[in-house]
């Protein structure tokens, strides 16, 4: 007999543990999602994001809720079609076309690059490429004006930066002869 109840709550536990779950996958709300594959650092139009049902369970806690807070956002990370919006997967909002076009480099995250760590995306910097010897001193053509931080990724010991094809090219040409590097803050973000 007591063998017969043991099995009698486990499958009422059972079955009341399933019906819970099935009425969390149910359980749907509106939500904004990618319209398609999105690739990191892409600047989110309006065509990138559709509102769509979402179960409930599937929702990351800083869910975007408004098209508004999306559009002019850009994404730190891929993010797949159908998958909803994170604020934490997310940057700061830019003007239009801010990093359309753009490559993205990637610089040793020091405390001085980091300006004391109060370095964060979307501040405007310049990074001045300096000359590797003594007595060397970096000149105007060392400077890369206006541009735009994406990350701080500390894990990763990193900064991220968007520039555009000149100013990669002028990157890339002094890399070799000027291997460090110092940025220097000229606008803190403040919004698009």
């Amino acid at each position: 007999m007591r063998a017969s109840r043991l099995v009698a709550v486990i499958v009422l536990v059972f079955a009341i543990a399933c019906a819970f779950y099935l009425f969390q996958r149910r359980t749907t709300t509106a939500g904004f999602v990618a319209a398609a594959d999105l690739p990191a650092f892409h600047q989110l139009e309006e065509r990138d994001i559709r509102r769509s049902e979402v179960s409930a369970a599937d929702l990351p806690d800083g869910t975007v809720r408004s098209r508004s807070e999306l559009i002019g956002h850009y994404t730190m990370g891929r993010v797949q079609q159908d998958h909803p919006f994170d604020r934490a997967g997310l940057g700061p909002e830019l003007p239009p076309h801010s990093v359309t076009g753009m490559a993205i480099m990637g610089l040793d995250l020091t405390p001085a690059s980091s300006l004391g760590g109060t370095l964060s995306a979307g501040d405007l910097v310049t990074i001045v490429q300096v000359p590797d010897g003594k007595g060397l001193a970096p000149v105007a053509s060392d400077r890369i004006r206006q541009v735009r931080v994406l990350a701080v990724v500390k894990d990763q010991k990193a900064i991220l930066v968007a520039l555009n094809p000149d100013q990669a090219k002028a990157f890339s040409s002094g890399a070799a002869s000027r291997p460090r590097i110092l940025v220097l803050r000229t606008t803190p973000y403040s919004g698009p």
